[in-house]
């Protein structure tokens, strides 16, 4: 019978041992199963669509894939909840457009490397309507004022709905102040008419707002009111 010494065997084992630790540890930590492809970032009205491929590269099933889209403060989760072996899927999903420029987008799948891409809008994508609003800044009680507004989309999207509306500290007009809806096609301008007849003197400020989904843009216009 052949005896092999302990001072030989015991090495050899922790060699073995540490080399498949060590090949798990890759396999688990650094497995590129994931493959993300033809990325991009498109509008559907007053929303941004995230559209891409993702595809399983490997021979076994990816399973709980989670694309994360984070704005800010904000943060959207979906779920892919099965890939087969070399199966593709394509994500596309709408969210809200916000107030930041700047979006971080990661794909995360079970003992995978989490792929990221940053994303920065255009300023036109947060103010992708611009207002000019025409009427006078010295009234008279009494007198019945002509107020034009002229909205523009500057995007390159169609927006459905538009939302303008005015709202005035006080009681010192005849009319009552209602939002008002329009829909913009890229490029499109409209304009709003409307009436304002003073009915106290003194000096108001006129908010005006463009609400498009969850994006506000105000802006304030001082009228000075004369007496009769």
């Amino acid at each position: 019978m052949v005896y092999i010494s302990r001072k030989i065997v015991y090495p050899i084992f922790v060699l073995i041992f540490a080399i498949a630790f060590f090949m798990l540890i890759y396999f688990v930590s650094f497995s590129q199963d994931l493959s993300i492809s033809n990325a991009e970032f498109d509008f559907s009205g007053d929303k941004i669509v995230l559209k891409m491929d993702i595809n399983n590269t490997s021979n076994h099933y990816l399973r709980d894939i989670e694309v994360i889209v984070v704005m800010g403060q904000e943060e959207s989760s979906y779920i892919i909840e099965e890939l087969g072996p070399r199966e593709g899927y394509k994500f596309e999903e709408e969210f809200e457009i916000t107030e930041g420029l700047k979006y971080d987008v990661y794909v995360k799948a079970p003992y995978n490397i989490t792929k990221h891409f940053p994303l920065e809008l255009d300023e036109t994508t947060v103010r992708p309507v611009l207002a000019k609003v025409n009427l006078n800044s010295e009234m008279r009680v009494g007198e019945e004022y002509n107020v034009l507004v002229t909205l523009q989309n500057v995007s390159k999207s169609d927006i459905s709905d538009v939302i303008w509306i005015t709202t005035s500290e006080g009681t010192f007009f005849e009319e009552s102040f209602f939002p008002r809806t329009v829909s913009l096609k890229s490029g499109e301008s409209k304009t709003l008419y409307s009436t304002l007849t003073p009915i106290s003197p003194g000096v108001v400020n006129l908010t005006f707002t463009v609400k498009i989904g969850n994006i506000e843009n105000d802006f304030e216009h001082e009228i000075i009111i004369l007496p009769e």
